[in-house]
């Protein structure tokens, strides 16, 4: 079987059920990208790239999970290193609050954070601003899910007595 394209153009991949799962595109250039689609059929990042003129292939950096610790009572920032990534604070012992700075730069619609208080043994607490609320987390155990939309973080889950107001 024989089969040629212009360029640019796309490749798209259905599951059994006729769900869009893979879109393999190409550009002007005869650069490869294979993106996912989630389930609601949204186009996702890109999880590999191949370049057209040099053949390189790049797989995502997004596409990893990683997990990290912040010391008990530092600041909560975070970067786009930690897409797709879990958290994890390691306690609250003083009084003062801990206010998260709230990254957008570099991260892709669909990315996700996950934050988790390991102990707290002071009335300071956690708090990370999303979906125009403010999550506060302040007893061990609490913890929150965040997912990027394209332009701002919004809440997907509070675990524990973790609270949005």
């Amino acid at each position: 079987m024989s089969n040629s394209n212009t360029l640019p153009f796309d490749h798209i991949i259905y599951d059994s059920d006729g769900t869009r799962r893979w879109i393999v595109r190409v550009n002007e250039d005869a650069d490869i990208e294979l993106l996912r689609y989630n389930s609601s059929g949204v186009e996702q990042e890109a999880s590999l790239t191949i370049d057209g003129t040099t053949g390189e292939i790049v797989a995502a950096a997004n596409m990893s999970h990683p997990y990290r610790t912040v010391a008990a009572n530092d600041p909560l920032t975070w970067t786009v290193d930690d897409a797709n990534g879990f958290i994890e604070l390691l306690g609250s012992t003083n009084s003062s609050a801990k206010a998260a700075t709230v990254v957008t730069t570099g991260f892709v619609e669909g990315q996700t954070l996950e934050f988790y208080l390991l102990a707290r043994s002071s009335t300071g607490s956690y708090t990370i601003a999303a979906s125009g609320l403010t999550i506060t987390l302040d007893a061990a155990g609490d913890g929150c899910k965040l997912v990027f939309n394209g332009t701002a973080w919004r809440i997907a889950a509070l675990t524990g007595t973790a609270t949005a107001a």
